[in-house]
């Protein structure tokens, strides 16, 4: 019997192939119907399916805009994507699954609010 890729794993896989521009992986990785946005699903800029996603990725590749993936944090069905993009910090996407496929991406510019809308506890920062 077959073991079943967590959603982190899949997750992983996927945003892996969007930084190394493999777009067939990426295109496996995006349910038909994926809503990819800012927190409006249909605010300014925000994708309602599979090929404007990938568009959205392409651009995003083509204007070196990508950055390098940083921490998966796996929270069951949600799963919180940290990257670091081009010109340094920090940003993170909450993507949910069914099936075992991203079917909605939330981007948060900061990582702790994407925990807390994953379910998750932020991060405390201590200062001395």
């Amino acid at each position: 019997m077959a073991e079943v890729e967590s959603n982190g794993e899949i997750a992983r896989r996927g945003y892996q192939a969007v930084v190394e521009g493999d777009l067939e992986a990426v295109r496996a990785f995006l349910d038909p119907d994926v809503k990819w946005h800012g927190g409006a699903a249909d605010g300014p800029g925000s994708c309602q399916n599979r090929e404007q996603a990938m568009r959205f990725v392409s651009a995003a590749r083509a204007k070196d805009r990508v950055g390098r993936l940083i921490e998966i944090i796996d929270a069951g069905e949600k799963v919180v994507v940290i990257m670091e993009p081009p010109g340094g910090g920090r940003t993170s996407n909450v993507t949910t699954f069914r099936a075992g496929m991203a079917v909605e991406i939330v981007h948060y510019p900061d990582p702790n609010d994407a925990r807390v809308a994953a379910g998750l506890a932020p991060v405390v920062q201590r200062r001395y």
